[in-house]
């Protein structure tokens, strides 16, 4: 389903820029990935929609950088599902895909591209701000593929980043079998995170927070070889926290002086998924319907990973980003009164580009 953010791994691949920008998908994102139970795909998606526009290694120029700042593409952690402040510039374009293995038993493929629409010196009443398209899917082998699009809006005042993130989809493979087709998914975030270093252009740590919300017409919930149910009208709340450090820049000066050659990044986050009752058809024609049990379910993740990024060429306009990351996640599912808990493990890798044109 779509998710409000697990914070494993959705994808995350960069997002180009006037500058660099802190993040960091992801599809969700680890992003997280639709694991053996199926609520996974419920706090999955949303962190990976929320973060498609890019999670950057640092955050875009603020006043005095210029009208339009450096000209070096934003950079995105691969793996990271915390939805990143900054945006793009106009005519900057990022795609990335990753792949994410789970233990017990579970993958998922992700696709993301974040496109800009409004130029990086936009500035609302002597503030940098802008806004930028922003658009997801994501293919699982649990069978909850999904697919997003919204906007993304930031405001950078002083060493600040806030952002907002509002985005619409659908998600299949989350219905009961009574129903067929996709669900309908509609969901937000809202985050703040503060520069460290000696230039907001060229950052040694971000450190980020955002909280997200999202609501689905139905979902699953619970163990699909357990005990589960389904939920209509399902609301998933969260949050996460991130921390990015660059550890290695080009020497000053320099036309890549603003790309994070090498970057390590961690997250954490929770989140509660809740609904209302559903109801069975009768088993036999004529028979009585019967009205599911309801459920809840909670889990907490956390994920770490490294990003390293290469110019393709000379200027610097135009970067791929490998990546590696991994995690852990904590899942307590409830269905008619009882709970079970699951503990996943998540490795994936990714590739990613950004450019600027």
């Amino acid at each position: 389903m779509v998710s409000l953010q697990d914070t494993e791994a959705c994808w995350t691949a960069p997002a180009p820029d006037d500058a660099p920008d802190d993040a960091p998908a992801p599809d969700d994102a680890p992003d997280d990935a639709p694991g053996p139970r199926v609520a996974e795909a419920l706090t999955a998606e949303l962190a990976g929609f929320a973060s498609e526009a890019a999670r950057a290694a640092a955050p875009p120029a603020g006043p005095g950088a210029g009208p339009e700042g450096p000209d070096t593409p934003n950079l995105s952690p691969v793996g990271s599902s915390y939805p990143q402040g900054s945006g793009q510039s106009l005519r900057a374009i990022s795609v990335g895909t990753s792949y994410q293995r789970s233990f017990p038993a579970s993958n998922a493929d992700a696709i993301q591209l974040s496109i800009g629409v409004v130029p990086q010196g936009t500035e609302l009443r002597g503030v940098p701000a802008g806004a930028e398209l922003v658009a997801s899917g994501s293919l699982a082998t649990g069978g909850a593929d999904s697919g997003a699009v919204g906007a993304h809006g930031w405001l950078s005042p002083g060493r600040l980043n806030l952002a907002l993130y509002v985005v619409g989809g659908a998600v299949a493979g989350q219905s009961p079998p009574e129903h067929t087709g996709a669900n309908g998914v509609l969901q937000g975030s809202a985050g703040v995170e503060y520069v460290i270093g000696a230039s907001r252009d060229t950052p040694r740590m971000t450190l980020g927070g955002a909280l997200l919300a999202g609501v689905q017409g139905r979902a699953q919930i619970g163990d699909p070889d357990g005990a589960s149910t389904y939920l209509a009208h399902a609301t998933t709340v969260g949050g996460i926290v991130n921390a990015n450090v660059a550890l290695r820049y080009d020497a000053p000066g320099a036309p890549t002086a603003g790309i994070p050659r090498l970057a390590v990044w961690g997250e954490l986050s929770p989140s509660h998924t809740s609904g209302g009752a559903t109801t069975a058809p009768p088993v036999s024609p004529g028979g009585p319907s019967m009205i599911r049990p309801t459920g809840e379910s909670s889990s907490i993740g956390g994920a770490a990973g490294l990003t390293v990024n290469l110019p393709l060429t000379a200027s610097g306009l135009q970067v791929l980003s490998l990546g590696a990351f991994g995690g852990l996640r904590r899942q307590w599912d409830t269905v008619g009164g009882a709970t079970s808990a699951s503990t996943q493990e998540q490795v994936g890798g990714g590739i990613g580009y950004a450019g600027r044109f």
